[in-house]
């Protein structure tokens, strides 16, 4: 009976180890990358490390890259802004919408993740 306590209790602590490493508490480095094309501003990636208010992205395309705040981290939607740029980055579904003045225009993204 003594044994099969012992065995609840340490499948149980291993089953909250593997949860809490999961969870991502000892992550150093997180790396989204969102390949898109867009038929407002054509082609872009968007280059992010852990996704927080305040924080910035950049935006690569072909005409060069610039850097966007992160202005708002909602569930898994992040908004980032620069100039008349507003990026809204749904990354559940890989769908970014490019808002230029009063111009929309959403995509399907191709995601990459890295992580260590």
């Amino acid at each position: 009976m003594i044994k099969w306590v012992y065995g609840a209790i340490g499948a149980l602590a291993f089953a909250g180890l593997l949860t809490f490493l999961g969870s991502g508490a000892f992550t150093r480095f997180e790396h989204k990358t969102f390949l898109c094309s867009n038929t407002l501003i054509g082609p872009f990636e968007l280059i992010m490390n852990k996704a927080k208010v305040g924080s910035d992205v950049i935006l690569s395309q072909p005409n060069g890259n610039s850097r966007l705040r992160i202005t708002s981290v909602i569930d898994k939607v992040i908004i980032a802004e620069a100039d008349t740029l507003r990026f809204e980055v749904d990354i559940e579904n890989s769908l970014v919408s490019v808002q230029q003045m009063l111009n929309l225009s959403t995509s399907k993204c191709e995601t990459t993740n890295f992580s260590m």
